[in-house]
């Protein structure tokens, strides 16, 4: 049984990272309106989180020396592994321990950065395959046919309702966690919603 998960706020704790970026370039003087208003502005730009082009603006908004932001911030990246959900680890290992399962790895972000994060967190050996995009996810059901019934885990509403309109056949967990971005956003077409992803394990194992 081929299970695709996503990795941001359903594998990876996004909010408790992203804060812990705030505080490590707060040592330079960068405040949390001037975090979150350039972080928006990015994101905007590019329709996805570009890191790269975030230390680039605070960096010329404060005078600072990029670089030394740079360092501070890979140095967070390097510490993924703090950031994952309590329940993740024992989840992925449940997974592998399922016969003939196949674990894949699906991330919306910026190619170099979501894989840091990926490697850094040391979840890497659990999947068969990582992939980062920065198109639809639904474009990587489209192309691969094997995986249009498929088990997908993903915390958007509204791209479990995009990709099951179009292929129906895939088993569609929407994982709902508490006090995260999209918690409250609209999803009608998900097979089944957990608010934890030892909740989400149960409902998978009736499937298999």
């Amino acid at each position: 049984m081929k299970i695709v998960l996503d990795f941001d706020h359903t594998l990876f704790d996004t909010e408790k990272f992203k804060q812990a970026l705030q505080d490590r370039l707060a040592m330079f003087g960068v405040t949390g309106d001037q975090f979150n208003s350039n972080y928006r502005i990015v994101k905007e730009r590019s329709g996805y989180y570009n890191y790269r082009e975030h230390l680039k603006l605070l960096a010329q908004a404060e005078e600072l020396d990029e670089n030394d932001l740079l360092l501070s911030f890979n140095e967070i990246v390097n510490s993924a592994n703090e950031f994952l959900f309590p329940d993740t680890l024992d989840f992925l290992k449940a997974l592998k321990l399922i016969p003939k399962s196949e674990l894949y790895l699906l991330t919306f972000g910026q190619d170099e950065f979501q894989q840091a994060k990926v490697e850094a967190s040391s979840i890497k050996l659990y999947f068969r395959e990582v992939i980062d995009t920065i198109e639809s996810k639904l474009l990587y059901f489209d192309q691969n046919n094997e995986m249009q019934s498929a088990i997908f885990l993903d915390n958007r509403g509204k791209t479990i309702d995009q990709i099951k309109t179009k292929y129906p056949n895939i088993s569609a967990i929407w994982i709902k966690r508490e006090n995260t971005p999209y918690d409250n956003e609209d999803c009608d077409r998900a097979d089944y919603q957990a608010n934890s992803l030892t909740a989400a394990l149960q409902y998978i194992k009736k499937l298999i």
